[in-house]
Order: C-alpha cells, then structure tokens, then sequence
C-alpha cells in the first residue's frame, strides 16, 4: 500500500493511501511525518483513502494507534479528516478515530472531499 504525503502551502498535511492498508507501512509514515520538520503541533490532516481495496483489520488498527499513541507529542492536538469511496472504509476510518482519542487525535471520516475540507477549516489545494 503506498503512503504519500505532502505538507502543503498553507500549513495542512495531505495523505494519499492506495491499495491494501499494510500497518507497517503505516507506523513508518508516521514516523518519517513526525521527523519532517515542516510538521507543526496540531497541524490539519486530510487523508484521502478513496484508493483503499483493503481496510486494515482491527488487529492492524490497534498497532497503528498503539504506535501513533507512543508519538503523542508530534500528534496530539490534530484533527484529521479522511475522505473514503465505500461503507466499509468509512466504518473502519470511524472505529479507528475511536482508538487514536488516547493519543489526543481527532479522526472523522467523511464520504465529500468538500465537506471534510471545510471540517478542518482549510481550503482545498488547487
């Protein structure tokens, strides 16, 4: 599953993930976003999983957040809007924003690119 990121212009991260979500490529995203030092405390995060075939399992959830958990500091405080194509990755996105509020995240999915835009109060690039 590719994990791409950019940190775009106007101080929001946008994340791109494709295909089967792989948890250890997961935790290494996390890891290399919180060594950027463009990454601010609490900065917005879009994440766009319209490309996802395969949602992670809860198993594979728990890791993530577990990690994302022991790098609180670089993450507490974000909102994080996650825009899916399907019911399944919407419930899976839900039951993960459930497991990461220990880590002081905030992450809502939603199925409109617009609406998850202006939940974080960003505009849209382009």
């Amino acid at each position: 599953m590719p994990v791409r990121y950019e940190i775009l212009p106007h101080r929001a991260v946008h994340v791109r993930m494709t295909g089967t979500i792989a948890p250890a490529e997961v935790v290494d995203f996390l890891h290399d976003l919180a060594r950027d030092p463009a990454l601010e405390p609490a900065m917005p995060h879009f994440g766009d999983m319209r490309g996802v075939t395969q949602p992670a399992t809860g198993p594979d959830l728990e890791r993530i957040a577990s990690a994302l958990e022991q790098m609180r500091p670089h993450f507490v405080g974000v909102r994080c809007a996650v825009v899916v194509a399907s019911p399944v990755v919407f419930g899976t996105v839900r039951q993960f924003g459930a497991m990461v509020e220990r880590a002081g995240m905030d992450v809502t999915p939603f199925m409109d690119e617009r609406a998850a835009w202006t939940w974080l109060g960003v505009e849209p690039p382009g």
